[in-house]
């Protein structure tokens, strides 16, 4: 059987240096150190449970994420590790992990879209009690309770919407003018389709609010 001296000397057999090798177990290392590599997920044996998980990614400055027994979970970057080398295990396990992450990214979406549902009733709810407190505080002006002043500082100093009274303006306008032609059918279908009212010249007219028709009451020769 061959031989091989160690380096005092001593003659070691070429098969017992073999199966030290084979059996060395892997050196305990922090889940950080695994970071430095370009392969990630990373299939681990957590030195203090015996567990095996995969390695994630980092979360923060000091944990890391790792999928432990079915739950993606955070553990510090410092916790003992080493790695997973059958082959067929380290298959078994990523897999898994990748069953567990799209899991975890459909739950993720789903809460969000949940929690959005119910920002947004949150905020309908708001809106709804802001404004029933307006109208509340503009019924109580309108009843002389307090002042247009008071009224006003409220509104402001809640970010509510200022109070703007309008009236509505009915009115009939009566007038006559003379056209050049013969055909009073087209003279009345001309004068229905574009005469127009013009509220340019009055003050804080509400933009869009006006409204009107216009009837001729006769078309008639005019005299010379």
């Amino acid at each position: 059987m061959d031989t091989l001296e160690d380096t005092n000397g001593t003659a070691t057999s070429g098969t017992a240096a073999t199966d030290t090798v084979e059996t060395a177990p892997w050196m305990q290392l922090p889940l950080r150190a695994f970071l430095t590599g370009p392969d990630l997920p990373v299939a681990v044996t957590l030195s203090a449970s015996g567990v095996d998980a995969v390695l994630l990614g980092r979360v923060g400055t000091a944990t890391v994420e790792v999928l432990r027994e079915g739950s993606i979970v955070r553990e510090a970057d410092t916790m003992l590790a080493v790695p997973v080398t059958d082959p067929t295990r380290q298959v078994e396990l990523l897999r898994a992990a990748l069953v567990a992450d799209v899991a975890a990214r459909q739950g993720l979406a789903e809460t969000a879209q949940q929690r959005g549902f119910e920002l947004n009733q949150l905020r309908a709810s708001q809106a709804s009690t802001l404004a029933q407190i307006r109208d509340y505080v503009i019924e109580q002006y309108r009843d002389s309770e307090f002042g247009r002043d008071v009224l006003d500082g409220f509104l402001s100093r809640f970010d509510l919407d200022p109070y703007r009274p309008r009236v509505k303006v009915t009115y009939t306008i009566t007038g006559s003018f003379e056209v050049e032609g013969d055909d009073p059918d087209d003279v009345e279908s001309d004068v229905e389709n574009n005469l127009r009212v013009d509220l340019d010249d009055l003050d804080d007219v509400v933009e869009y609010s006006g409204e009107f028709s216009v009837s001729v009451r006769s078309v008639e020769p005019a005299n010379d």
